[in-house]
C-alpha cells in the first residue's frame, strides 16, 4: 500500500519468448540462417578433392546476385537443399558475388547443378572472376557445360602440384554465367559453395606431421 501511494509499482513477471542464437561460423545477414528441411541433404558436409583437408568458407563470406526472382535468392542457393534454387530475373550475363572481408586462399568453387529437372535454365558457359572489389576483377577460369548433373567442381589452383603459393588468394569471386542450354535467358543455380584449406597446426607452423600420440594430443588447442 505504501509503495502504491508514493507511485510505485509492483514488478511483474514476464515471460519473454525464447531466441535462438545465429551459428558462430554465420558472419553476415545473407547467411545467418542455415537450416535443412525436410527431405533434403545436408551438403554442407560436401567435401573437395582431398576430403579432409579442405573446408567450405562460404560462412566467411557476404554472399549477393545480379538479379533474383522473389523467393528464389541467396537463401536457396545456400539452404543445403539440392530440391531448391537460385533463379535470375533479368539480362545476361548472371552473376553470383562472393566477398570476404580478408585475403582468403580459395581451391575450388562448386556448383550443383541439373539439366534433366531445370532444361533451358541450365548454364552452358561459365566463367570465374577473382580480385578484390567489383572494378578490377580479371578472369581466372572458364568452362563449357554439356547437360551438368549433379555436382560441377571447379579448381581455381594451378596445374602444378598444390602448395599454399599456388592457391588463388582473393577478396572476391564471381561466378558469371554467359549462357545457358537450349538458349535460355534466366538460369538456376541449386547450391553453390567456395572450398579453400584446413590449417592444421604442423601446416602453420610448417614443421612434419605429428605422429606420436603425444604430440597428436596437443595438436588442436581448446
Amino acid at each position: 500500500q505504501d509503495c502504491r501511494r508514493k507511485g510505485f509499482f509492483h514488478p511483474v513477471a514476464v515471460r519473454l519468448p525464447s531466441r535462438q542464437c545465429p551459428p558462430k561460423h554465420a558472419s553476415n545477414k545473407m547467411s545467418l540462417l542455415r537450416h535443412l528441411p525436410a527431405g533434403g541433404t545436408d551438403t554442407g558436409k560436401l567435401k573437395a578433392k582431398g576430403g579432409e583437408d579442405k573446408q567450405e568458407l562460404g560462412y566467411w563470406a557476404v554472399w549477393s546476385l545480379s538479379s533474383a526472382k522473389p523467393g528464389f535468392g541467396i537463401h536457396q542457393l545456400r539452404d543445403d537443399d539440392e530440391r531448391t534454387y537460385w533463379q535470375s530475373d533479368g539480362d545476361q550475363p548472371h552473376c553470383i558475388n562472393i566477398q570476404f572481408n580478408k585475403k582468403m586462399a580459395v581451391q575450388e568453387v562448386a556448383l550443383f547443378l541439373s539439366f534433366k529437372q531445370d532444361e533451358s535454365y541450365s548454364p552452358s558457359e561459365i566463367v570465374i572472376r577473382s580480385g578484390t572489389t567489383f572494378h578490377d576483377l580479371i578472369e581466372v577460369k572458364s568452362l563449357t557445360l554439356n547437360k551438368p548433373e549433379g555436382w560441377i567442381t571447379i579448381p581455381l589452383t594451378n596445374d602444378s602440384p598444390d602448395t599454399e603459393d599456388e592457391l588463388l588468394l582473393t577478396n572476391f569471386i564471381q561466378i558469371m554465367i554467359l549462357a545457358n542450354h537450349l538458349g535460355g535467358r534466366d538460369t538456376h543455380v541449386r547450391q553453390a559453395k567456395v572450398f579453400g584449406p584446413r590449417n592444421s597446426v604442423t601446416s602453420v607452423l610448417k614443421i612434419p606431421p605429428f605422429e606420436s600420440v603425444d604430440f597428436t594430443m596437443y595438436n588442436t588447442l581448446r
